[in-house]
């Protein structure tokens, strides 16, 4: 038994928690320790619940109907397991595409020459993954993630919301705009009022 266990057992005997199948009564053989099972009652056929011993320590498997126990074949009581990208894109399918609530992006999928795609935050929430934005071509519905960027397109990005940023501080005070692309002071034109953000 691994020491990593919550329910530590004082001399293990693995015959003791050897499960059998109820139509051929012959012994069910676990890969592991880790595999999750549902377990039924001899005596009335009920789900048994996982319950721990307080005196020996040892995790039972405990009928609320008729109060019989019977030792657990396991020692995992619930087991969680998702997919990095199922997980993420988890309640979303292909048809999400036609959904008009939804933000759309012109993002060229990898499987079509389309790019129309629309986008939502990923699902899960975990320390080792930051958020995601996940897209789903408008066309052929494939769910791929947001490409990688290069240095000189976050580069530019940057330059933009600084040029931006001052344009607001130079709007204020009455002083003549930016262009958001050469960064030249604007005389006048159509890029006197740029769109905020």
């Amino acid at each position: 038994m691994s020491s990593s266990s919550p329910y530590p057992l004082q001399d293990y005997d693995e015959s003791a928690f050897q499960a059998t199948d109820i139509i051929s009564n012959e012994p069910v053989i676990h890969e592991s320790d880790t595999l999750t099972y549902f377990r039924f009652c001899h005596e009335c056929s009920n789900l048994l619940y996982p319950k721990v011993d307080p005196e020996s320590q040892t995790l039972l498997d405990f009928c609320q109907t008729c109060h019989t126990t019977q030792a657990a074949v396991s020692n995992c009581v619930f087991q969680n397991k998702v997919n990095s990208m199922l997980g993420a894109t988890a309640g979303f399918t292909k048809d999400v595409a036609s959904d008009p609530t939804l933000p759309r992006s012109r993002t060229k999928c990898p499987r079509c020459p389309s790019q129309e795609s629309v986008y939502f935050q990923s699902q899960l929430r975990t320390a080792d993954i930051g958020m995601r934005l996940y897209y789903v071509c408008c066309e052929c519905g494939t769910v791929f993630e947001a490409p990688e960027k290069s240095k000189e397109e976050k580069r530019q990005e940057e330059e933009k919301r600084r040029i931006r940023k001052e344009n607001r501080e130079r709007k204020k005070k009455g002083l003549p705009l930016l262009d958001e692309k050469t960064g030249d002071v604007v005389v006048d034109g159509p890029d006197l009022n740029p769109p905020p953000f």
